[in-house]
């Protein structure tokens, strides 16, 4: 038993941390291509790989699937599948996967609406395909976008085992904010910053998968702040690091705006007015009068978003490393210095320095016990029964205790395992399945009170 807590411990130290949570559900499709005008959309899309007409419904048949012959082939003889609503449309050849990425576009929809001129009325909708990746697609960005004649927007996603979550947010919203822009302003004056882009792709997987907000804080403070005028102009390489100080620039705005109507019109003057340091100079007077001054007001903010925004709770990873420093006990018996567990302990309860280590690490666990990941919450609970029961002297309690413990720490680790496989499975291909989640132990149905 000894031996399985120190290779539990040890295998909890290096265990690859994770964050939990599911992102959408699937719902039935709200309907298909009704408009008899999508040749204009075909002849002015010239992306590689992109979807041609589609066919037109059939009378009287909302949710039936489209299976006509279209230009690209068809993997596994399945036929194209398209799900609408007045604003989007998506369309792929796996039905899971359009009902996926039309669900996605719904949450993305609801992100920006409070920030972003939503259009009633478009000649088209906008269009995103999913199309399957080949060698010549693979090498270039995750998506690329189109605009056509009628302004009607095309986004088209590479879809395959590897389609992350993180870039389809991102083409999903880059698609609706063109077709918003276009509608508001027009062509002349519809061009998206990258920065807002990045933003609203980010907000959208963090809408989806909220705990995902502390690995980007963790990721975000490895490195600097990017200047303002990079920020602006959206010409830094790195489009990750882009993205995440793109996120952390509107969540600044957010910081210092009142209320969203405020925010909608300063995200429309930093888009359309030329001096963005004069837009935050006037909306943001804490900013500053310079360019200068605004770019330490934005380096100092930043940080304090990232680096000192603690979680309310803790994530898998940090309560992993927090019970694989806890179970083993650093003790001094017999004139050496060792780290034993709880049972270890047993013959040495009497001890002064034994007791004096067991009440100090059962009143850390106790301090720390609500800030534990709910993934080790059991864990954290039982080990301080253990030690209860240790320094009560009750030694078939201990025994009983020590043992759940460890099935409780086993359950865990198990459990987060699952987890980094679910979260770290791509969006595609056609016909994935995700790996089988075994059910809950005994221990899991019943948690502590």
């Amino acid at each position: 038993m000894n031996a399985r807590v120190r290779t539990l411990a040890a295998v909890g130290a290096f265990l690859c941390g994770t964050w939990g949570v599911a992102w959408a559900q699937f719902s039935p499709l709200d309907g298909f291509e009704t408009s008899a005008d999508r040749k204009a959309r075909a002849e002015a899309s010239s992306a590689p790989g992109r979807l041609p007409e589609l066919p037109p419904q059939q009378p009287a048949q909302r949710t039936q699937l489209v299976e006509e012959d279209v230009f690209l082939p068809k993997p596994g003889g399945e036929g194209l599948r398209v799900a609408e609503s007045p604003l989007y449309q998506v369309a792929g050849y796996d039905f899971a996967a359009v009902q996926c990425v039309f669900q996605l576009a719904g949450v993305a929809q609801r992100v920006m609406e409070p920030y972003v001129a939503t259009p009633e009325n478009v000649p088209l909708p906008l269009l995103i395909q999913l199309v399957p990746a080949t060698d010549e697609n693979r090498a270039g960005p995750p998506y690329w976008m189109n605009v056509g004649a009628h302004n009607n927007v095309t986004v088209s996603l590479r879809w395959d085992e590897k389609t992350a979550l993180r870039d389809a947010c991102e083409a999903v919203a880059a698609g609706l904010l063109k077709q918003s822009f276009l509608s508001a302003y027009g062509p002349e004056r519809g061009q998206v910053p990258r920065w807002i882009t990045a933003a609203f792709g980010l907000q959208t997987y963090v809408r989806l998968q909220g705990v995902r907000i502390d690995g980007l804080q963790e990721e975000s403070a490895q490195w600097g702040p990017l200047p303002l005028t990079t920020l602006f102009d959206g010409n830094a390489p790195d489009a990750r690091r882009f993205a995440d100080e793109s996120f952390w620039f509107f969540r600044t705005l957010q910081q210092y705006s009142p209320d969203r109507l405020t925010l909608k019109r300063r995200l429309e003057r930093l888009t359309l007015e030329n001096d963005r340091f004069l837009v935050l100079r006037e909306c943001i007077p804490p900013s500053g009068e310079t360019p200068a001054q605004a770019q330490v007001w934005w380096s100092v903010t930043r940080q304090v978003r990232v680096t000192e925004t603690p979680p309310r709770v803790w994530t898998i990873a940090q309560s992993r490393e927090f019970m694989a420093q806890s179970v083993l006990i650093p003790v001094r018996v017999d004139g050496q210095d060792r780290m034993m567990t709880a049972l270890e302990l047993w013959p040495y309860r009497t001890t002064p320095e034994v007791k004096v280590a067991a009440i100090e690490r059962m009143r850390l666990m106790r301090m720390k016990t609500n800030m534990i990941n709910p993934l080790y919450f059991n864990a954290a609970v039982s080990f301080s029964e253990t030690m209860e029961a240790l320094l009560a002297g009750r030694e078939k309690v201990l025994k009983e205790k020590y043992e759940r413990f460890t099935d409780d720490l086993s359950t865990a680790l198990a459990l987060e395992d699952v987890i980094e496989k679910a979260l770290d499975m791509p969006l595609g291909p056609a016909g994935a399945k995700p790996a089988p989640v075994q059910a809950p132990t005994a221990a899991q149905k019943t948690p502590h009170q």
